[in-house]
C-alpha cells in the first residue's frame, strides 16, 4: 500500500466508492465525523481494495467527493481521526504539513516518548556541554554515548532534541 499515491476517479468510480464508503460506515455525531467500519491498518486507518490494490479509504473519500488526490500529496484530517472519512474533515497537504500537523497537536513521538530513543534529556544537555565547553569531538562524543557521529551533530546543531534545552 503506497499512502502517497495518485488518484483520479472517473465519475462512475467515483459513485462506486461513495456508496461503498456508506455502507462501512456510521456518523458520530459527537465529533461530526463519519467513520468508517470496515477493516483497518495497524494505525487504525480504514482501509480496501480498489482497481485490486489497497487504498486508505480517507484518500479515496477525498478523491471520490472532493478531487483527485495528486502523487506524493497526503490527506490530512482536521479531526484527527484515522477512521473519519468525512470529506469536510479532509484536506490535502504535503508530507510537511502532515508532519507539522502531527506535531502541534502532540502526536509526534518526541525525545523519550520515541520507542527508539536511546537518550535522556540529561545525557543531550551533557553532549551540548561538552561539545559547546571542552570541545569534544562528534565522533568522541558518539563513542562515549553509545550513537553515530551524526546523532552528535544533529543535536549540538538543535535539528534534534530541542526540548532538551
Amino acid at each position: 500500500m503506497n499512502s502517497t499515491r495518485q488518484i483520479s476517479l472517473t465519475q462512475e468510480e467515483k459513485e462506486r466508492i461513495r456508496s461503498r464508503l456508506f455502507s462501512r460506515s456510521i456518523p458520530n455525531d459527537k465529533a461530526g465525523c463519519l467513520e468508517f467500519t470496515g477493516s483497518c491498518s495497524k494505525s487504525r486507518y480504514g482501509m480496501f481494495k480498489f482497481r485490486n490494490k489497497s487504498f486508505l479509504v480517507h484518500r479515496l473519500s477525498f478523491a471520490a467527493f472532493t478531487g483527485n488526490v495528486p502523487e506524493d500529496m497526503c490527506v490530512l484530517h482536521t479531526c484527527d481521526n484515522p477512521r473519519c472519512i468525512n470529506p469536510d474533515h479532509l484536506w490535502l497537504g504535503t508530507r510537511g504539513d502532515n508532519n507539522r500537523d502531527s506535531a502541534e497537536k502532540g502526536r509526534r513521538a518526541c525525545g523519550t516518548k520515541n520507542a527508539s530513543c536511546k537518550l535522556t534529556a540529561l545525557q543531550v544537555r551533557e553532549i551540548r556541554s561538552r561539545y559547546g565547553v571542552k570541545r569534544e569531538s562528534h565522533r568522541a562524543l558518539a563513542e562515549v554515548f553509545g550513537v553515530s557521529h551524526n546523532t552528535i551533530g544533529s543535536i549540538v546543531r538543535g535539528d534534534h532534541w530541542k526540548i532538551a534545552v
